[in-house]
C-alpha cells in the first residue's frame, strides 16, 4: 500500500489460536489486509510500513455465538473505509472515529438480524497513523499500550466490570449492541508522534497471560524479536485464549512533523495555562481572585447512604466571632479551570509545594486526573446499576474523552473563557473510602437496597447484611387484648441501608493466630486540626461497636461451630509522616498509631491506624500490576502483623 505520510512506522503482526479454543475468533487490520472469516493461526508474522494507515485488533466475544464472524465483519468494514486522512479529518478526528464505530456496529447488528442470531459482538482497538498525530479508539478489553522513554503506559480504557465471585471481568462495552447510538467518551484519544515510541495493540489473550512488567521487558527488544518473544512467552504460560498482537515503532520523522509536534505541545500549554496553582482540601483560601470566582460554584457528589447525588459548594466560609471577617476554605479535591489558570486541590495530608515549576505541577495534575477518572468511572457504573440513584447526566464537566485525556489533549482552542469550569470535583471522604476498599480488597458491596457481604469464613458470596434478621436488636410489642388497643407491630418499619460498614475483610488462614479473623475498618478522612489528631466521638465508637455485634451475631448464627474474632479499627491519613520506610514496613504504607480502650467495654478495643495517602494514590493509579499487587500484599501483611503482635488490640469473639 502506498504511504504518502511523512512518518516512517514499522510494524509487526502475529496471531495464534488459544490452547483452550476450538478456533481463532480474533482478527486484525494490517497493511490493508485482514484474516478470512474462518481461520486458525497466522502462518508467519507480517511485517510492513504502516505510516498513514489503520492498524487494529478485534477479539470476537467467545461467550456469544459467531465471535469469528463479528470480528471479521468489523475488520472488513474498517478496511473498506481505509483512506488517507486530510488535515480537516485530523482536526475532526473524534467525529470520524465515532462515525466509524457506528458503521461497524450497524454492520454487525444488520448481519446478525438477517440470520436471526440473538447476540454477537467483538472488541476493537485501533490506531490511525495520521499526518500530524496518532489517533486511537478502543471498545472492550483489547488494549493499546505506548512505550515512551522506557515507560509502558496503557492508552486505552478497559470497558469491563468485575463481578463478585468471578475470576474474569465482564465486558460492559463491545461492538454489536442493539441501538448503540453513543460510545463512552474514553473510547478515543490522540497523541503526538515521537521518534522511538512504540505502540502495542493486543487482544486479552496476551494481557491475561503476561503481567505488564513482562510485556514491557520484551517490548524493549527489536520490534520483530519483541513480537516473537511475546508470542513465545504467552505460549509458555499456557496461551489459554486466542492472542493477536501488533507492535509498531515510530522510526523517523521529518523536520516538518517535528515542528508540528512542537506546535501541538505549545497549543497544549496554552490550553492548560501556564499558571497552575495548588490548594488543599479543607485549607484556607487566601487568594481574593479565586474566592471571587469560586464562592458561588457548586458540584455534585454521590453518596450511597443517601442513595443520590448531592450538591456541594466548592468553597465554604466561617465567620470570625472577634473580627466578624469571613474566612474561606476549600471543600473539594479536583481540578478547576478559569481563563488561563488551573487550580488543583489536593487531599488532606498530602504534601504540596507551591514553588514547584510548571512541568512538575502539570505532572501532579495528571496524577490526580487519572485518580479521578478511575473513581468517577466506578461511581458512574455503580449509579447506573441502581436506578434509584442514577442521575440524568454526568455530574462533572467532561471537556474531552476523560479527565486524564483532557489534561493531555493538544488540539483544543485556547482557554479564553471567563467562566469557571469544574473539570472534576469530588467530596474526598468517598474517594478515601474507595481507595482503602481497593487496598484491602473490600468484601462489602452495594446493589440497590442490598448490602452484600462475600464471606470466605462462611463460604458464602452474597449475604445481605441489611436484612432485618441481621440486626442486633429485636422488638417486643406490648398491648392489652380486649381493651381496644391494637397490635403495634405494623407501625414499626425497618431502616433502609443504614448498616453499612466502610470496609470488611477476613483472614481465614491456617496460621492459628490468623484463623477465622474478621476486621471492620472505618475510613476516617477528617480528624486533624492542623497540629494533632482529634479523637473520634462517642457516636463513631458506638457505631463500630454496633457493627462488631452485628457480625458476631452473623457468624454465630451461620457457623456456630467456629470461633471467629472480630477486630475494629479506624484508619486516618498519615498527617505526621509516621509511615516511613523501615525494615518491617518496606512500602511505608500503613502503621498502628494508637489503641483506644474503654472502661465499660474491657473485652474489646479499637485500633487507630495511619495510611500514607500519597503512596496509596500512586499505587492505585499505577499501570504496573506488580506494584499494585505488592502494595496490597504488603498492607495485608502489616495488618496480620498488627493482629498477631498487638497485645492491646482486642477483638470480640463469637464464643
Amino acid at each position: 500500500m502506498k504511504n504518502d505520510n511523512r512518518i516512517s512506522v514499522k510494524a509487526v503482526c502475529a496471531s495464534i489460536t488459544g490452547a483452550l479454543m476450538e478456533r481463532n475468533e480474533d482478527n486484525f487490520c494490517f497493511n490493508g489486509i485482514g484474516m478470512p472469516e474462518v481461520h486458525d493461526d497466522l502462518e508467519e508474522n507480517l511485517i510492513a510500513e504502516v505510516g498513514g494507515q489503520w492498524v487494529a485488533v478485534f477479539d470476537g466475544i467467545g461467550g456469544l455465538p459467531r465471535g469469528e464472524e463479528a470480528s471479521y465483519l468489523a475488520a472488513k468494514t474498517l478496511l473498506d473505509e481505509e483512506r488517507p486522512w486530510t488535515e480537516q479529518d485530523e482536526q475532526n478526528y473524534e467525529t470520524i472515529l465515532l462515525q466509524m464505530l457506528k458503521k461497524i456496529n450497524d454492520n454487525i447488528t444488520s448481519w446478525r438480524k438477517d440470520r436471526k442470531i440473538t447476540k454477537m459482538g467483538t472488541t476493537m482497538s485501533a490506531l490511525k497513523f495520521g499526518q500530524e498525530a496518532i489517533y486511537g479508539l478502543s471498545i472492550g478489553d483489547s488494549r493499546i499500550y505506548r512505550m515512551h522513554d522506557g515507560k509502558l503506559e496503557q492508552l486505552s480504557t478497559d470497558h469491563t466490570f468485575r463481578r463478585p465471585g468471578h475470576m474474569k471481568s465482564a465486558l460492559t462495552e463491545y461492538l454489536g449492541k442493539e441501538h448503540q447510538a453513543e460510545f463512552p467518551e474514553n473510547s478515543f484519544f490522540c497523541v503526538p508522534y515521537e521518534k522511538g515510541d512504540r505502540y502495542l495493540i493486543c487482544s486479552d489473550g496476551l494481557t491475561d497471560m503476561l503481567e505488564e512488567s513482562k510485556i514491557k521487558s520484551r517490548m524493549e527488544q527489536p520490534v520483530e524479536e519483541a513480537v516473537t518473544s511475546l508470542i513465545e512467552e504467552t505460549i509458555r504460560m499456557g496461551a489459554d485464549d486466542n492472542t493477536t498482537i501488533i507492535l509498531a515503532e515510530v522510526e523517523s520523522e521529518t523536520d516538518e512533523v517535528q515542528n508540528g509536534s512542537d506546535a501541538m505541545q505549545s497549543e497544549s500549554d496554552a490550553v492548560m495555562g501556564k499558571q497552575i496553582e495548588y490548594i488543599q482540601d479543607g485549607a484556607e483560601i487566601t487568594s481574593e481572585e479565586w474566592i471571587m470566582q469560586l464562592q458561588q460554584e457548586k458540584y455534585r457528589s454521590f453518596g450511597f447512604e443517601y442513595k443520590n447525588w448531592k450538591n456541594e459548594n466548592l468553597i465554604f466560609y466561617r465567620t470570625d466571632q472577634d473580627t466578624n471577617e469571613k474566612h474561606y476554605y476549600s471543600n473539594f479535591v479536583g481540578i478547576v479551570r478559569w481563563a488561563d489558570k488551573m487550580l488543583l486541590s489536593f487531599p488532606k495530608s498530602v504534601k504540596l509545594d507551591q514553588s514547584e515549576g510548571y512541568l512538575k505541577k502539570l505532572e501532579m495534575l495528571k496524577v490526580y486526573a487519572k485518580l479521578l477518572d478511575l473513581y468517577l468511572a466506578d461511581v458512574w457504573e455503580a449509579a447506573e446499576r441502581n436506578q434509584k440513584c442514577k442521575p440524568k447526566k454526568a455530574p462533572w464537566n467532561m471537556v474531552s474523552q476523560s479527565v486524564e485525556q483532557w489534561c493531555a489533549q493538544t488540539e483544543k482552542e485556547q482557554a479564553d473563557t471567563a467562566e469557571v469550569q469544574i473539570i472534576a470535583a469530588v467530596k474526598f471522604e468517598k474517594v478515601y473510602e474507595w481507595l482503602l476498599g481497593w487496598l484491602y480488597g473490600n468484601q462489602i458491596s452495594l446493589f440497590g437496597e442490598k448490602v452484600f457481604f462475600e464471606s470466605k469464613i462462611l463460604d458464602q458470596k452474597e449475604i445481605n447484611i441489611n436484612e432485618c434478621q441481621n440486626n442486633v436488636y429485636s422488638w417486643k410489642v406490648y398491648g392489652k387484648s380486649g381493651n381496644g388497643i391494637q397490635d403495634r407491630t405494623p407501625v414499626f418499619k425497618n431502616q433502609e441501608k443504614k448498616n453499612i460498614p466502610d470496609i470488611v475483610i477476613e483472614m481465614d488462614k491456617e496460621d492459628s493466630e490468623l484463623k477465622n479473623i474478621c476486621c471492620i475498618l472505618d475510613a476516617k478522612y477528617c480528624g486533624w486540626d492542623g497540629e494533632s489528631y482529634i479523637l473520634p466521638g462517642n457516636a463513631d465508637i458506638y457505631k463500630q461497636f454496633f457493627y462488631q455485634e452485628q457480625f458476631v451475631k452473623l457468624y454465630s448464627k451461620q457457623a456456630p461451630e467456629k470461633e471467629v474474632k472480630i477486630y475494629n479499627a479506624l484508619i486516618f491519613p498519615d498527617y505526621m509522616g509516621d509511615t516511613v520506610r523501615t525494615n518491617k514496613n518496606k512500602e511505608g504504607i500503613l502503621r498502628l498509631c494508637a489503641v483506644a480502650a474503654f472502661d465499660l467495654h474491657k473485652d474489646r478495643t479499637i485500633g487507630i491506624w495511619q495510611v500514607n495517602l500519597q503512596k496509596l494514590i500512586e499505587g492505585r493509579i499505577s499501570s504496573d500490576e506488580e506494584v499494585q499487587k505488592r502494595m496490597q500484599k504488603n498492607c495485608r501483611g502489616i495488618t496480620e502483623s498488627l493482629i498477631k503482635t498487638g497485645k492491646d488490640f482486642l477483638p470480640m469473639r463469637t464464643k
